[in-house]
C-alpha cells in the first residue's frame, strides 16, 4: 500500500544491533527489519499486519 511504502525503510546493521535482535512485537529474532519514521524497528511481517 502507499502507506507502507511511505512510512518504512530499511534500517541499517548499527540500527538493527541497537534494537536488539528481537522484535518487540512477536517476542521473536528480527525478519527482514523495517525501520518506520518514528525510529522504531520491526519486523516486516508484525508491520505488514
Amino acid at each position: 500500500s502507499g502507506f507502507k511504502k511511505s512510512m518504512n525503510f530499511q534500517p541499517l546493521t548499527v540500527q538493527v544491533n541497537a534494537a536488539g535482535d528481537l522484535c518487540a512485537i512477536c517476542q521473536e529474532k528480527m525478519h527482514a527489519p523495517i525501520l518506520l519514521r518514528c525510529k522504531h524497528i520491526f519486523c516486516e511481517d508484525c508491520v505488514s499486519e
